[in-house]
């Protein structure tokens, strides 16, 4: 059975608007995005998509309200909402205890790598697709979980920064450089890619049982 949620998430001065898809299994994908109206907002769409189709419940947060027209959160206050949230996640009774995976976009992506600097027990696998790093040096050697780098071929400086910061990162990493532009509208490779990632490092599938053999 399949649940349709719409959530308000309490933050430090603000409430976040989340929606979340729950499918019959334990495992949860985070989406996190800056900018909803953005076409890498369209990308996550489809990522979420792609998960829910494996039947892995899915949790979109938007990380900017409607009060932020006037003046745009700093990336500090970002981080702040994103830890809250995860916090939130954490001790909600609906999603305690689920292996989770945390996808970022755009401007999110360095978020959810700082993130997961700070909540190690809670996060199993890491993406990021497109987006810049401004994280720490110290946060980033504190990240041990597996994470993707999907980042668009145009942007050189981001895959020059994000390749130096997978020397420090503890765990697995595994960066794609994806033609111009295709991080710009919905991807079937890229869903690919990160239904491929997440299953595989934070929501590992138990094999079948074995049937006893009949004497």
């Amino acid at each position: 059975m399949t649940e349709f949620m719409v959530l308000d998430i309490p933050t430090r001065g603000s409430q976040l608007s989340a929606s979340a898809v729950i499918t019959d299994s334990p495992a949860l994908a985070v989406l996190v995005r800056g900018r909803p109206a953005t076409r890498r907002g369209v990308v996550l769409d489809g990522v979420a998509s792609a998960l829910r189709s494996l039947d892995i419940s899915t949790l979109t947060i938007d990380l900017l309200t409607r009060d932020d027209a006037a003046a745009i959160p700093t990336a500090l206050e970002l981080a702040n909402r994103l830890d809250t949230s995860l916090d939130w996640i954490a001790e909600n009774p609906e999603f305690a205890g689920m292996p989770t995976g945390l996808v970022g976009v755009g401007v999110a992506s360095g978020l959810v790598i700082r993130a997961a600097a700070d909540h190690k027990q809670n996060l199993r696998a890491l993406v990021v697709i497109g987006g810049e790093l401004e994280v720490p040096r110290q946060k980033l050697r504190l990240v041990n979980a597996p994470t993707l780098l999907l980042l668009d071929h145009g942007d050189q400086r981001s895959i020059r920064t994000f390749r130096d910061a997978q020397a420090d990162m503890r765990g697995p990493t595994e960066l794609h450089v994806m033609p111009g532009g295709s991080l710009s509208n919905a991807n079937p490779r890229v869903d690919e890619l990160v239904t491929t990632w997440l299953p595989r490092h934070a929501m590992p599938i138990p094999p079948p049982p074995v049937e006893a053999a009949v004497i």
